[in-house]
This record gives structure tokens, C-alpha cells and sequence, in this order.
């Protein structure tokens, strides 16, 4: 049997909590990355739906919380980058979303967004009869007709797993980069070359591993994907 909780010391840098307070923090489920995920536990603390763990549960159990349209009823249920949290009774929608900082936090945006999300091809397997799977990030799959993907574009889909449109990992992309030095950072790709992305922000220019490179729009992102502000 795994372990139910997780020390505070041990998190990830990802998790913005306190190092101090509480020995123990809600251990998420497997399934995600625990460096880009959170227990939703937490996450209804970061946004004041609850101030203790008992608070979280009641909220679960009155049915009034949905991660990705769903209905969420375990306090450790991993919520992943760029998921989407509802409120019901409140009618309050949160992206996860990282920081310039490198750091997970919710973010409010607007309801009509919140049927929306971005998600990266990580593989593709063909099945039979020649049809093609897409095996997006995180665990998500998706079958598709032809193959006009490319392992790195991201897709914009509507839940449940409807594609919307197609983001290449090429020029002139907008790249969310979710590993490295530049964790949270948003650029501008210039080209991509042996496994290595150079990219821009601004008027400078950087480079790191092309698998850290996550397409979220052309000239501007698909998805709000940072604070300061509800989407537009």
C-alpha cells in the first residue's frame, strides 16, 4: 500500500507551499507528474474554497467541485497542468498554471474557457486497422483519421477530448517551457535543431531542450495560462 501523505520538506520546488507548518501535506494519487501536479486538496486551500482538509472533503462530498468537466470526490485527485477546476455553487472557474518563478498556482478564468484546454503529443501508436492514437500529455489519448500530427505540437481540445486545433512546434510559436532552468517562462520559438529548442523572449534569445517546449498558440496563448487577470 502507498503511502497516504507526503512530508513538507520532501515536495517538489513546484508546490507553493510554506516548508514550515504541518508535518505532512495530502499525498497525490498516481497518474501525473508530482512535480506538475497538485492534490486538489491543496489547490482548494490556494484559492480559499477551504482552510482544512476536513473543509475539502465536505466540499467534495457536496458535489460542487469538477476537475475537466468531471465530477471529483477524492481529496488526493492529482490536479495536472493547465486542468481545469469548477465550482459550481459559486460559479468559479481555476487553470493550473506555473509561474515565472517556477511555481504551480491556480489561476480564475473565464467560464467559457473552462471547456478548453492545451495538451502535448508525447507519442503515437498505430493500432489496428490502421488507425492512429495520439498519446497526449499526461496520459490522455485520442484517436485520429490521418496522420497530420507530429510528436511535440500541442492540441487545443474541448472537453471531452474534441480537437479544436492543431499547434506545430515551429517558428514563430508561442512555447510554455515546463522543465529547466526556465520553468514557467513563456517564448517565442526560433527554430528547433537536434533536440534543442532556441527560443525568445523579448529581445533575447535562449536555448534549452526541445522536450521542455510545450505550443500554446500562435501569437498569443490558446489558454490563459498566467495570472494577473481573468481570460479575454
Amino acid at each position: 500500500m502507498g503511502k497516504q501523505h507526503l512530508k513538507r520538506l520532501a515536495t517538489p520546488r513546484t508546490w507553493d507551499i510554506g516548508r514550515k507548518g504541518t508535518t505532512f501535506v495530502v499525498r497525490p494519487n498516481p497518474g501525473k507528474s508530482l512535480r506538475l501536479s497538485l492534490p486538489i486538496a491543496v489547490v482548494l486551500k490556494m484559492i480559499g474554497a477551504a482552510k482544512t482538509t476536513k473543509e475539502c472533503v465536505r466540499a467534495l462530498n457536496r458535489s460542487v467541485v469538477m476537475v475537466n468537466q468531471k465530477q471529483v470526490k477524492d481529496i488526493k485527485l492529482p490536479v495536472g497542468l493547465f486542468d481545469v477546476l469548477a465550482l459550481k455553487a459559486s460559479g468559479r472557474y481555476f487553470r493550473l498554471v506555473i509561474t515565472d518563478r517556477g511555481l504551480l498556482t491556480p489561476v480564475e478564468i473565464m467560464e467559457e474557457e473552462s471547456t478548453k484546454k492545451v495538451l502535448r503529443i508525447e507519442n503515437k501508436t498505430r493500432l489496428k486497422r490502421g488507425r492512429l492514437q495520439l498519446n497526449l500529455f499526461e496520459g490522455t489519448n485520442v484517436i485520429v483519421p490521418e496522420d497530420a500530427y507530429q510528436v511535440g505540437d500541442s492540441l487545443l481540445i474541448e472537453f471531452p477530448v474534441q480537437i479544436k486545433e492543431r499547434l506545430p512546434l515551429e517558428k514563430k510559436m508561442l512555447v510554455y517551457i515546463v522543465g529547466g532552468t526556465y520553468l514557467g517562462r513563456i517564448g517565442t520559438v526560433e527554430s528547433v535543431e537536434g533536440g534543442r529548442l532556441f527560443f525568445r523572449i523579448g529581445s533575447e534569445s535562449y536555448e534549452t531542450l526541445a522536450t521542455y517546449a510545450y505550443v500554446i498558440g500562435k501569437t498569443k496563448p490558446a489558454i490563459t495560462v498566467t495570472g494577473g487577470g481573468k481570460a479575454k
